[in-house]
């Protein structure tokens, strides 16, 4: 996230301070007054928060690129639709390429 961010052209300052929302992150549960240890929260985009989203968007918004040469990718807020035509076994075989890249993390050069 932060080398997409430098990509963009965003100041190094602001990159900080992004990095110090985005790690070192921990979270606990409550259930019925009772509450778990803190857990450390290692991936993901803090939810419930008005930078979440933004982020989440400018994490995504090239992931068609990266899934092209396997099927058609749509993008709407945060969902993504992957698509292929699939009229022989070629063609339904890289669009289950495109779902085990996506599912493996194999994007994460965006």
């Amino acid at each position: 996230m932060l080398s997409k961010l430098r990509s963009y052209g965003v100041r190094e300052y602001l990159i900080k301070w992004i990095k110090g929302f985005l790690v070192h992150r921990r979270h606990q549960v409550s259930v019925n007054s009772e509450y778990s240890s803190f857990m450390p929260v290692t991936s993901s985009i803090p939810q419930g928060s008005v930078l979440g989203p933004l982020l989440f968007v400018i994490y995504i918004n090239n992931l068609h690129m990266y899934i092209k040469k396997f099927a058609d990718c749509s993008l709407f807020a945060d969902d993504a639709k992957l698509s292929r035509c699939a009229s022989n076994q070629d063609n339904s075989t890289d669009l289950q390429k495109g779902f085990v890249h996506l599912k493996n993390g194999q994007i994460t050069s965006c």
